[in-house]
């Protein structure tokens, strides 16, 4: 288990997404879904796509 989810399991979250600006490769995929099937509050991986999207839906903000 990692640091991270340690720290959220302590915190007890209703739900938690993994937010971060790369794309997942298989392994990490692995990785992911494995937590997710430990800890029901894990919810999604929001990747690189993800967040071009939001950043697409919002020319306002600045890179």
């Amino acid at each position: 288990m990692s640091r991270l989810t340690h720290t959220a399991i302590r915190h007890e979250p209703d739900r938690w997404d993994l937010l971060v600006p790369i794309g997942h490769n298989p392994a990490e995929l692995r990785w992911f879904d494995g937590l997710r099937e430990e800890f029901p509050f894990i919810r999604e991986w929001c990747g690189r796509s993800w967040l071009d999207d939001k950043f697409a839906a919002r020319p306002d903000l600045v890179r």
